[in-house]
């Protein structure tokens, strides 16, 4: 076979296609060609999009964004803006109210604060102590600084009543103790708000002191300031808060420390037995009663 035969026979065996494979072939370089144009199309229009649509929305956006952020750091866009709507008047710290802060200039969340602060037992004592409120504007304190109803703490530290300063007693000043209030206490050496409130108070639930040793008896005394106390104290026996023995009940008699539980049941157990109490000897009586303790227990009855 000739060169050139065999060459139209491969061609045939490997070229030569039926009527159903052209037409076959014929779709697929169509679906080429659309795949092909496809891409550059769809490109066109998103260019499109993304040079106006998308650009405005992106600018949308970072507004937004922007103006979150400055709210959650508690940007006050109202007092940064127009200042002059804040008011100047005399105020005390002490006592304004959350709408008074808010007028004055102060953020919400600032007045918010230091009524929180109040409530927690902080006090205001100086002007500058305003400044020491977290976050605060320091520079609309100082704005104010001639309103705040509050003195000024160089002028303050020469006086005597001073918190940290106490005054010097004569030894001549003596207070009743069954009269005195917790400001003659705090006077001594030794005393401040706690320990006043709670020598008051064991001297109410007594119904008063009738022996200065008693101030031993009292949670939080050390040996000094007891000393002070009985130096710079006497008692009056006069104004003990008596009861009547035969009228006590449980309550009454169980506040007493001398007497536990069992003593008071025995006390009020003898009185239905034995009806009311007459004198000490009827006291005297109850077997599960020591001297002792009658004669303490005398000093806060009557019959």
């Amino acid at each position: 076979m000739s060169f050139k035969k065999a060459f139209f026979k491969l061609y045939r065996d490997y070229f030569n296609f039926s009527k159903a494979e052209k037409n076959a072939f014929f779709v697929l370089m169509l679906i080429i060609l659309a795949l092909m144009i496809l891409p550059y199309i769809n490109f066109k229009k998103n260019e499109t999009k993304t040079d106006f649509k998308d650009f405005d929305l992106l600018v949308n956006q970072i507004k937004n964004d922007t103006q979150k952020a400055f709210i959650e750091n508690n940007y006050d866009k109202k007092w940064q803006n127009n200042k002059t709507i804040a008011s100047n008047f005399v105020f005390n710290p002490n006592i304004a109210s959350e709408d008074d802060f808010i007028k004055l200039g102060f953020n919400k969340y600032i007045a918010q604060r230091i009524l929180k602060m109040r409530k927690s037992g902080w006090d205001f004592k100086f002007k500058s102590d305003l400044k020491k409120v977290y976050g605060i504007d320091t520079q609309r304190v100082n704005e104010l600084y001639a309103y705040i109803d509050l003195p000024e703490k160089k002028n303050f530290l020469n006086k005597i009543k001073e918190d940290n300063i106490k005054p010097i007693i004569s030894k001549k000043q003596v207070f009743e103790i069954n009269s005195c209030d917790t400001s003659d206490l705090k006077q001594i050496k030794g005393i401040g708000s706690i320990l006043a409130k709670r020598i008051i108070g064991f001297r109410n639930k007594l119904g008063g002191f009738y022996d200065k040793s008693q101030f031993n008896e009292i949670y939080g005394l050390n040996p000094e300031t007891i000393k002070e106390l009985n130096e710079f104290t006497e008692i009056n026996t006069q104004n003990i808060q008596k009861i009547n023995i035969n009228l006590a009940e449980y309550k009454q008699l169980i506040k007493f420390p001398f007497l536990d539980q069992n003593k008071v049941k025995a006390i009020l157990n003898y009185k239905k037995q034995h009806g009311d109490f007459k004198s000490e000897k009827d006291l005297m009586k109850i077997n599960i009663l020591e001297e002792e303790d009658v004669m303490i227990l005398l000093n806060y009855i009557n019959f």
